[in-house]
């Protein structure tokens, strides 16, 4: 029976090589107005809605009453690592900053 045996001086090769973002062309951006994140010890949730309210024109006290709940339709979910969801909220907080500067400096 043949063993494998290994040496101390063979190095593991690390190759760094850019990505390469692909995005179908049909895949739909969609358009959400609330959210609900989740966590567990090993993961974070993170599911999108849609909140369409019912339509009511010159609503009466009693057409208010009538309704029981909004639907939230879920259009989406993810799941990160702790470590992914921090870089995650950086993106976020460095995009959102950039956008506030932008904001401001056309509103002077």
């Amino acid at each position: 029976m043949a063993r494998n045996r290994g040496t101390s001086d063979v190095k593991p090769v690390e190759v760094s090589k850019p990505l390469k973002w692909e995005i179908p062309e049909d895949l739909p951006i969609l358009w959400v107005n609330n959210f609900v994140a989740q966590h567990t010890q090993h993961e974070f949730i993170l599911t999108f809605f849609q909140v369409t309210p019912p339509i009511l024109i010159k609503p009466t006290p009693e057409d208010l009453e009538a309704v029981e709940s909004v639907p939230a339709r879920a259009v989406g979910r993810i799941a990160l690592t702790p470590r992914a969801m921090a870089e995650l909220l950086d993106v976020i907080r460095e995009n959102y900053d950039r956008f506030q500067k932008k904001k401001l400096a056309s509103e002077e």
